[in-house]
């Protein structure tokens, strides 16, 4: 061929006279792969040159972005996850709806009689505690097992009864504002519960007594002591709503039962309550009190004061 043609032009010219020794269509071929060749490679050149370019900027916006970019944020370090305390143990629930008593055992030996009508919640046992704790709803009777380093607890309305190795029944009265507190053996104190007042109830039962609290007011309604024997003078104690009545009531109690319900602390010289008995019947108001401690001190001679109200 006399003239030099790009690659497009020679596939489409047709072989012209072919050099010495060589078939026109060898020659054609050989020319033709030949270009190819080298268009390949000045694609590739190109196509590596834009990839290149690319890349560099790329980098460019990235090296901008670290120098004028915001701080990155700081990712805080996780605190170490502390171990999950022991599962408490489990609660036991007992909803007595026959007409039968129930009876129930306690892990800790301690049992319990519950009364038809009654409902009862405590640990399934009572390890890693520091007391056993029962909730009660209606009227049980408990009996518990000796434990000094466990103190015994029954909640009930607004009220804690707590014993150590005693017999004793609560009976929150159904239809009433009364809760009945009756000690058989050994012996129990009685606190407020969860209500917050001034005043909170702290009392002690001794055997063979049975107490009724007011749960809100956390007034003692009344307060009785079996006869054991035919000596035995039957003390009580009663608060109807408008008279006081007391019957054979051991000082002691009388005081008890004043401080508690008109929130007082009285003085009383040392053993001038010891084997003294008081009855009598006063109008309720605010300050009987007054009045029921100027007859004490009269009757029995003694000087009992009132300290603080």
């Amino acid at each position: 061929m006399t003239a030099l043609l790009d690659a497009f032009r020679w596939e489409e010219a047709e072989p012209d006279t072919a050099a010495p020794g060589y078939n026109d269509k060898q020659l054609y071929a050989s020319l033709l792969q030949q270009i190819n060749h080298y268009e390949r490679r000045r694609r590739n050149t190109r196509y590596l040159l834009y990839g290149a370019a690319a890349a560099a900027m790329i980098g460019v916006v990235f090296l901008t972005w670290l120098v004028t970019g915001p701080e990155p944020a700081v990712k805080p370090m996780l605190a170490q996850k502390q171990p999950q305390a022991a599962h408490p143990s489990q609660m036991r629930y007992y909803s007595n709806t026959s007409k039968d008593v129930l009876p129930i055992k306690a892990a800790d030996g301690s049992e319990i009689r519950l009364y038809p009508g009654s409902e009862i919640r405590f640990p399934e046992n009572f390890r890693g505690r520091n007391s056993r704790d029962f909730w009660l709803k209606g009227k049980a009777q408990f009996t518990v097992a000796k434990n000094k380093a466990l103190p015994f607890n029954v909640y009930s309305k607004n009220l804690v009864t707590t014993a150590l190795g005693t017999v004793f029944i609560v009976d929150e009265l159904s239809g009433s504002t009364r809760t009945r507190i009756r000690l058989l053996e050994g012996k129990i104190k009685i606190t407020g519960g969860e209500k917050e007042i001034e005043k909170p109830v702290h009392l002690e039962l001794t055997p063979n007594r049975e107490i009724e609290i007011n749960p809100v007011s956390l007034q003692i309604v009344s307060e009785s002591k079996d006869r054991q024997t035919d000596f035995d003078r039957g003390e009580s104690f009663r608060d109807d709503g408008t008279t006081l009545t007391f019957k054979n009531m051991a000082l002691e109690k009388v005081v008890q039962i004043l401080e508690n319900n008109y929130h007082l602390r009285l003085q009383v010289p040392a053993g001038q309550l010891a084997n003294r008995f008081y009855s009598g019947s006063f109008k309720k108001s605010d300050r009987v009190y007054e009045d029921m401690i100027r007859e004490i001190n009269y009757l029995h001679k003694i000087n009992i004061q009132i300290s603080k109200q």
